[in-house]
């Protein structure tokens, strides 16, 4: 959509197939010939504005400018009449189908499609592919497991002494075995539930908006994920890093200021 209207007034003069008379070149001394010619369409990225393609008797397709419609007073004369007429002819006879055709070479078998009235013979000829027991076979079978976007999602879940790692594995169903809650675009109106993996292997069921704000609640305005450490249980460094002795710098006026590097 560009909020702009197209000009399509070039192709409302002529329809497809209409007569028209167009002006082939003469000699630098002769006045343009008028012939006659089939209009087919506009040609865009040739020539000036208003270009139009043409096809002559000799069904070499031209690009003209200049064409003009064949009036129905010019019909009503009678050598223009004629002329018309033996266009019409020489055009069908150069395009007819029996002057494409390559010699030697045999119709091949199964090409074109069986009539209507043949349609029911044909349909009873076709055989279906079953299974042993003589049934159609099945299509695959449909899981929306498959096609959810929570499952397999990891959540932070808060618990009394920090959070754990759970995770999304299925849809929660109800007594009569159907999944619970309907899908919304909206999170807040989303009424599915889900069973989230604890690490001691017990299910929890948290519904779906639950589960969209703990996961947008685990990005940033980027969509980075980050995640909460529990513990830092070690670390190392090399030779190239300060030691606490050899950490801090000693200004000319006596202030001692840690020492800025990246080494380490």
């Amino acid at each position: 959509m560009t909020s702009n209207t197209p000009d399509i007034s070039e192709m409302l003069d002529f329809d497809i197939w209409d007569l028209g008379w167009y002006h082939q070149p003469g000699t630098d001394t002769s006045e343009p010939i008028r012939r006659l010619g089939s209009w087919l369409g506009v040609a865009h990225r040739i020539g000036r504005d208003m270009c139009n393609w043409v096809i002559p008797v000799s069904s070499v397709v031209l690009a003209r400018t200049t064409i003009q419609h064949v009036t129905p007073l010019e019909l009503q004369v009678p050598e223009l009449r004629d002329q018309v007429k033996e266009f019409d002819i020489a055009l069908r006879e150069r395009l007819s189908d029996s002057n494409f055709v390559i010699s030697g070479m045999e119709e091949p078998s199964g090409f074109y499609l069986p009539d209507i009235d043949d349609m029911e013979e044909f349909a009873d000829s076709v055989t279906v592919p079953r299974d042993g027991d003589g049934t159609q076979p099945e299509q695959d079978s449909f899981t929306p497991e498959g096609y959810d976007n929570m499952i397999n999602a990891e959540i932070m879940i808060p618990k009394a002494d920090g959070t754990i790692v759970g995770k999304v594995i299925k849809r929660a169903k109800g007594e009569d075995g159907n999944p619970i809650g309907l899908r919304n675009s909206y999170p807040l109106l989303d009424t599915r539930e889900y069973e989230v993996l604890m690490p001691d292997g017990a299910t929890v069921s948290y519904t779906a908006n639950v589960i969209a704000e703990n996961l947008y609640s685990q990005v940033d305005s980027e969509g980075r994920q980050f995640l909460m450490l529990d513990k830092i249980s070690d670390h190392r460094k090399d030779k190239t890093a300060y030691s606490k002795d050899n950490g801090y710098v000693i200004s000319h006026n006596g202030n001692k200021t840690p020492r800025q590097t990246t080494q380490g």
